[in-house]
């Protein structure tokens, strides 16, 4: 399968999804409208194969894959407990940092690398999201934020050993999809466990 369409399907599913009322519950957990989500994800969508090509280095800045995460990032951030936010800076920039390494580390293995973007890397995110911080909103923030940034870390360090480097590429997109959307499945049975436990529990 071509890179960016595993993003592409997640995006429509998701956007399915959303607009069904099936994620309402995940949503109300991250302080989120289903409008200004359904906003979002049709944002992507439009910009999925949009290009900025930088001519005073050779980079390419895709808008979906590196632009949009950002400025996502910066949206979930607003809506933080303004007491915690150096505390959730300082777990986004360690987690870049590992981000950037395990990409390193996927790379230089030629039998880990068929399987980084499609299943390996996105498991890996989704863990050390959860290894960070429970809190859903700090989740979606460490993701929005650190896989884009991890990913122009490593194309600038690598722009000697290519042509032009694309920064947020369509591989990138495809990792940041389906680890949102791993994520969402995961945040989705966490409030189903809690749920029924709370029914398992509740006093007579």
């Amino acid at each position: 399968m071509n890179d960016g369409i595993l993003a592409l399907i997640v995006q429509w599913c998701l956007l399915c999804l959303v607009w069904m009322g099936v994620f309402d519950t995940v949503l109300h957990r991250i302080h989120q409208p289903r409008s200004k989500v359904l906003a979002v994800i049709a944002c992507y969508l439009l910009c999925s194969f949009s290009n900025w090509r930088l001519y005073a280095l050779p980079l390419e800045i895709s808008l979906s894959g590196s632009l949009l995460p950002l400025l996502t990032a910066g949206w979930m951030w607003s809506r933080l407990v303004t007491a915690k936010r150096h505390h959730v800076m300082a777990l986004a920039i360690t987690l870049t940092c590992l981000l950037v390494f395990a990409k390193k580390m996927l790379f230089l293995n030629p039998v880990l690398l068929w399987f980084e973007e499609a299943s390996l890397f996105p498991v890996l995110v989704v863990l050390l999201l959860l290894v960070f911080t429970w809190n859903p909103g700090q989740q979606v923030f460490l993701l929005f934020f650190s896989l884009p940034v991890a990913d122009l870390l490593y194309v600038v360090g690598n722009l000697g050993k290519i042509p032009v480097g694309v920064v947020g590429d369509r591989s990138i997109q495809d990792a940041l999809w389906l680890s949102f959307a791993l994520w969402g499945g995961v945040a989705a049975c966490i409030v189903f466990v809690k749920k029924c436990w709370h029914v398992i529990v509740k006093p007579k």
